[in-house]
């Protein structure tokens, strides 16, 4: 009986020694998880101040006044965008080759009071377009070339294109992803963003190792051991995604970007607000065209137009120089 007493008790404090190391694990994997928490903060806004944060650009006023640069519309969306290209781009790229006369547009007198009018694109093929950029070239041959085979397209046959087939369809997709692609290739030539930032992104990613040693450690004990683990499994695993997933949108821009960017947002915030301005002298319809090719792609077109039909009426347009935006004023009540 002795024995079996000293056995037993010797089974129980070996159970209750198995449970306090289990419970002792648990904190441990616990207070880990947390305290790994609390590091990987501290790593982030390392990370953020060294690699991530953006330079002080040189300017810092609410409004810019003119254009900012001689960027093209898709050069601007992909700085303003940080190399996301919109679909304003393409309507923007197109206005502003219209603008500069490589495109220009036909139409019907009855398809300006049409709320869909179904103008006509027409190419100049005497222009010289060696000075366009990729992208621009590239929306010409795409427009004239695979969808019109004509120097002559409408609004209606780029709008039906992609219904035609499935394979229209799908030559149409290419033929966008494609621009967007050349409009990256050429805002990549203008160096907006650091180009060191991927070797940046390499050091950063070397603290993955410790929320994937703690994983590690984590399987090892719960296993080994039969440990409830669940905060600290949930906790490192998302570290590494939340981590991975920062360090992979680090894109800090140079300090030509940082300028640029300050003073493009500063130009949509003067398009947004012009009509206001009772200093502000309203220039002619030539300089509306221009800063309404920026204002499409930086999304306020409309809102700009709902200006320009009020403070415009009093300029006189220039009959010859004039493109998209002097049809208004030839053509009294057109909008």
């Amino acid at each position: 009986d002795t024995m079996n007493l000293a056995s037993i008790s010797a089974y129980e404090q070996e159970l209750t020694d198995e449970t306090n190391r289990r419970i002792l694990y648990a904190q441990i994997l616990n207070y880990g998880a947390y305290a790994l928490i609390v590091i990987m903060i501290g790593i982030v806004y390392w990370v953020y101040r060294k690699y991530d944060k953006e330079l002080t650009p040189d300017f810092d006023g609410d409004y810019f006044r003119e254009l900012p640069s001689d960027e093209t519309p898709g050069e601007v969306s992909y700085l303003y965008y940080e190399k996301k290209i919109p679909d304003e781009a393409f309507t923007a790229t197109l206005l502003d080759l219209i603008r500069k006369k490589y495109v220009t547009l036909e139409y019907s007198p009855d398809e300006l009071t049409d709320k869909n009018p179904n103008f006509t694109f027409v190419l100049d093929e005497s222009k010289d377009q060696a000075s366009l950029q990729e992208h621009e070239r590239y929306l010409i041959n795409w427009i004239f070339k695979s969808i019109a085979r004509s120097n002559k397209v409408m609004i209606s046959t780029i709008e039906s294109y992609g219904k035609k087939s499935v394979n229209a369809a799908e030559q149409f997709q290419r033929s966008a992803k494609e621009f967007v692609r050349a409009i990256k290739r050429s805002g990549e030539k203008r160096k907006y963003f650091d180009q060191g930032v991927q070797g940046s992104k390499k050091q950063a990613l070397a603290f993955l190792i410790l929320p994937i040693a703690f994983l590690l450690m984590t399987f090892f004990i719960s296993s080994a051991y039969v440990v409830e683990a669940t905060f600290a499994y949930l906790s490192s695993i998302s570290l590494i995604v939340l981590y991975t997933l920062y360090v992979s949108t680090i894109k800090r821009k140079t300090q030509m970007g940082a300028n640029l960017f300050a003073r493009w947002k500063a130009f949509k915030k003067f398009l947004l607000d012009f009509s206001q301005m009772q200093d502000y002298p309203i220039p002619g319809i030539i300089v509306w065209e221009h800063f309404l090719v920026y204002a499409t792609v930086l999304k306020c077109a409309d809102q700009v137009m709902e200006q320009l039909k009020v403070k415009l009426p009093n300029v006189a347009y220039e009959d010859s120089e004039g493109t998209f935006m002097a049809m208004g004023y030839r053509h009294n009540g057109f909008y």
